[in-house]
């Protein structure tokens, strides 16, 4: 009626106030802290046993496929041609070499084919002394 009778369209009034929600905060914290925990135990148990001649769990596939996405993001084009590329996290970082026989890993759902790229799977540390050794 009050569009007819005023010529607006009613509003609901005014906003309501939000309420802290400090317990929904602290689990979200909590809940982000265990994936955290989940990913770097993943990440160790990728780099002590490798990624070959093993079928990697759900967790270890996840931290690959990130590192891997990484990686390919970051590759370069030199002279026209795709070069190897790198990505990692605090416990490790993945290396994509361009190689004729390519690699492949095995994941619980399935293989995963690198055509073209050979694995490298180093501890994070290394790549920091090797940037600060060259530069």
């Amino acid at each position: 009626m009050t569009l007819f009778r005023r010529g607006k369209a009613p509003t609901p009034g005014l906003p309501r106030r939000l309420q802290a929600q400090a317990g929904f905060r602290g689990e979200l914290r909590r809940r982000q802290a265990e994936q955290r925990t989940a990913e770097r135990d993943a990440a160790r148990r990728l780099l002590g046993s490798g990624a070959c001649d093993r079928v990697l769990d759900e967790a270890e596939t996840r931290v690959l496929l990130k590192l891997l996405t990484r990686a390919l993001e970051a590759r370069t084009v030199v002279a026209g041609r795709i070069m190897g590329g790198t990505g990692g996290n605090d416990v490790m970082t993945v290396r994509l070499v361009p190689s004729d026989a390519g690699s492949s890993v095995r994941t619980a759902h399935g293989i995963l084919h690198l055509p073209g790229l050979r694995l490298e799977i180093a501890p994070a540390r290394a790549r920091i002394r090797q940037v600060v050794a060259g530069g």
